[in-house]
This record gives C-alpha cells, structure tokens and sequence, in this order.
C-alpha cells in the first residue's frame, strides 16, 4: 500500500533525496495516525486513490515506492520527488479532515466535518484508566468549529423549546388560573343557593328571577393584569430551558464522573497522570458543550432584561470562558470536569424554584428553593473549595512542574497560579450571590415566601406602573 510505503520508506543510504525524504516521511507520520492508515487502506484497495492528489504525482510516487524497495537510483529530478511529496501530504491533509472520525457520514461535505463530529481521532492508549471502550482524540482549533454548531443548536433549541412549548402551556396556565379566581370572586348566589357563572364557560354570572345565570359578559383582563402575565409567561419560559439544559448536563456530567476515577471529598486523583491525553469522546464532547453553553450565555445575557447583578453574571460568565478554554488547552481538563459538574447541581433547583414561583406554587417554590439553598452550600462552597484547596497544594506536589509543549506538560508555578487566581475569583462572586440567597432563605423562614433578590430593574418599573394602573381602574 501507498500510504503504508510513505509512513515506512527506507530511504537507501546513497540517495541524494535521503534526507528530504527522512524530513518529509515523519511529517506525514505526524499527520497520519495509524488508526487513519489502516482505515485509509481497508477504504481504498489499491492505495493509489488519493484525495486530491494529482496523478502525475500518484504514478511519480507509486514508482517511488518500487525504486526505493529495489533499492535503485531515482531517475527523477530532486524537484519532481519533491513536488510530489508535498503533493501526497496535502493530499493525507485533507484526508484527516475527511476521515475527522470514524462515524463520518459520506454524504457530508469535507469543509463541513468539523462542525458536525469531533476532530483529530486517535489510537486507543494502551491501558486507558477510564472510559475503556469510547474513541478517544486529541484537541486542535477544529474543536472551535464544533463549538459554533453547539452554540447555534442551542440557539435553536432555546428559542423552539420557549416559544412552542413552555410560553403557550405558561399561557395557558396562568390565564386559566386568572379566570377561576375572577368567577370565584364575582359570583353570586340565586334564590336556590347556586353560584352564577360557569367556570368552564369562563363567564361573570348575574342572578335572575329564574335562578339561572345570564351569561352578559365575559371575564376579561386588565392591562396591569395583562402586563404582569406576560411578564411571568416570558420569565416561566427563561427559566423553562435553563432547567431543561441543567438537568440533562448535570445528568451527562454525572455519568463521566462516574467514568472517571476522581472523587469529591478528596480531589487529588486529577493530578495523577497528568497529562490525560488523548480525551474520550463522552468526556470531549462534555468539555465542549459546556463551553458553548456559556459562551451562548454571554451573548444571550444582553437580550434578556437586566438583573441587579448583570455585571457579576457577565464577570461570572467571562471567567468561566476562560478557565474552560485555558484548561481545555492545558489538559487541566478532569479539574475542568469536576468544577462543571460541582456547579451545575444547584444549577437545577434554582431555575425550577422560580418557574414554580411563576406559576404561583408558593409551597412547592418554598420547598425547592430550600433544596437549591442546601445544594448551593455544599457543592458551590464546601466541595469547590476543596477544589481549590487541591489546586493550591496538591498540583505541584504531585506533578513536578514542566513546560513541554511537544508532550503536553504545561504545568508551571505561574499557570498554577493564574488558575488559582480565576478559581478564587468565582468563589467572591458566589459568596456575594450567597448574601442574596440568605436573605431569600430568611423570607422563607419568616413565611413570606421565596423571592429573586436578583430581580430584574425593568421588573421593577413595570410594578410601579402596574400599581398605578389598578389604582386608575378603581
């Protein structure tokens, strides 16, 4: 085969081309991994069929192959041997791309694999300490385009999750709820102790001689009602998908933890083995779409109205970004997937409390608000900072510091420190947003109920206005 003879080739001593031939051979060792080879030769019997490779260039190089096993003199010019090995590695170049995994579909054009599978598949390590029978791969700036699909795929599903699912059922709700309150209200009783007004004809019931309810209007409601319903209904949906996408993140983080052997209470085992590369695919895909969860964050956080702490979820989110991505391009990435999983558990209590607060389950809101509270402590402040307690002690004890790119070794006093710095960084915001959740819990225990203290300023006018309006009807 082709491509086995260019992975392999003796060049014989009295080449003149030996050395070139030596430089231009471990370059394609270099782009063409052995699990690529293999595929390469089991997809292409004859060897020859390079994409995008010119047949000048495939006949120069087939004949290459026979000249070198002779081990005869090259009747080429230096030019023509070397116009065709680069000819043959751009060739293998865009045959990586091409072969990005090992589920790529034919039908998928080359530029678009990137965007759609995870780049730069490797062998399997010999005795791999978790995920033993997932594909594993390396990480390059390929894994970029895969983070612009997640980013707009969330787009996508956000918007189709909020607009076709959780506003009409939020809808649906409150304004059912409006009108059982306004006939319970409104109604009155007849000579034969009934109440006017049929619920499920959604009317306002005035006595008759007959005892029977004439249905002259019906129940309507106002534009300071209207105002705060639709304010709740955009709200409910908000908080609808972030609890979707918490669930089902902290559930997928929930099942690499388990994969991997780090445990909680004593977080030293992200050390050992650094660095760990090559990445499974569960635990790629994972770090990735964490990253463009928060990067969709970002730029979703200017849409929405803005809370009182806008600044410090925009910091919050902004550090997040860059601790996932220098850790990602570090190989710090089992602390990377420790830290996502810690925060992303009290990350579902709390969207779930305001959606049920929306809805005007006051008990249940209490109760999962509680839960948040709890889980918050535990995870965001006594399990993170044992998180940061190991990254303070235990990295360099364990690991002896060193920078060698070409190994992946990239742990320093100073890169240390910079992640120490980021990591403390979101510990005073958290215990910042702790002061709200305590005072929140205090409502709780007093009995007037769970409240977001991190309400948003246009929520706040729109109350005013609202108490003005009823005031104008009365």
């Amino acid at each position: 085969m082709l491509n086995t003879a260019l992975v392999s080739l003796e060049v014989p001593e009295d080449t003149r081309f030996s050395h070139g031939c030596a430089r231009l051979q471990r370059r394609v060792k270099k782009k063409l991994p052995e699990s690529a080879a293999s595929r390469w030769s089991q997809s292409e019997p004859s060897g020859y069929s390079l994409p995008g490779c010119s047949q000048s260039s495939k006949r120069t190089l087939q004949s290459l192959t026979g000249f070198l096993a002779r081990g005869t003199s090259l009747p080429w010019s230096r030019r023509r041997v070397k116009s065709a090995f680069y000819d043959c590695l751009t060739s293998l170049r865009l045959y990586t791309i091409a072969m990005n995994t090992i589920d790529a579909r034919s039908w998928l054009p080359s530029f678009a694999i990137p965007f759609f599978t995870l780049s730069y598949p490797v062998d399997s390590p010999a005795a791999p300490d978790s995920f033993h029978n997932s594909q594993f791969y390396g990480t390059g700036l390929l894994d970029g385009c895969f983070i612009i699909t997640c980013i707009a795929v969330m787009a996508i599903l956000r918007d189709a999750i909020r607009l076709g699912i959780l506003e009409p059922f939020a809808r649906w709700k409150l304004t059912r709820d409006h009108r059982l309150r306004s006939v319970k209200s409104n109604g009155h009783a007849n000579g034969n102790g009934k109440t006017n007004g049929d619920v499920y004809q959604k009317t306002n019931g005035v006595a008759n001689g007959n005892g029977h309810a004439v249905d002259d209007c019906a129940v309507t409601i106002s534009k300071a009602e209207a105002r705060r319903m639709r304010r709740s209904v955009l709200r409910f949906a908000e908080q609808g998908y972030a609890f979707a996408y918490y669930t089902f993140q902290w559930a997928f983080g929930l099942y690499v933890h388990h994969q991997l052997p780090t445990s909680l209470l004593n977080p030293v085992e992200i050390w050992h083995g650094y660095p760990h590369i090559p990445l499974a695919g569960p635990l790629k895909f994972y770090y990735l779409t964490e990253t463009a969860f928060y990067l969709h964050q970002v730029l979703i956080l200017n849409a929405e109205a803005r809370r009182k702490d806008h600044w410090q979820m925009m910091t919050h989110h902004i550090i997040t970004v860059l601790l996932m991505f220098a850790s990602y391009a570090y190989n710090y990435t089992r602390i990377g997937c420790l830290v996502m999983f810690l925060m992303d558990f009290s990350d579902v209590f709390l969207p779930l409390a305001k959606m049920l607060r929306y809805l005007s389950f006051s008990t249940l809101c209490d109760l999962t608000s509680v839960c948040f509270v709890v889980s918050w402590i535990v995870t965001r402040h006594a399990l993170f900072l044992l998180v940061i307690k190991s990254t303070y002690w235990d990295a360099l004890r364990i690991v002896p510091p060193l920078w060698d790119a070409e190994r992946g070794f990239y742990i320093t006093k100073s890169v240390i420190m910079s992640f120490n710095v980021m990591l403390t960084a979101l510990q005073i915001l958290q215990l910042m947003w702790f002061y709200l959740i305590c005072r929140v819990a205090w409502r709780v225990i007093k009995g007037e109920g769970a409240q977001d203290e991190r309400s948003d300023s246009e929520a706040e006018f729109d109350d005013i206005d609202l108490e003005d309006e009823s005031k104008k009807e009365r």
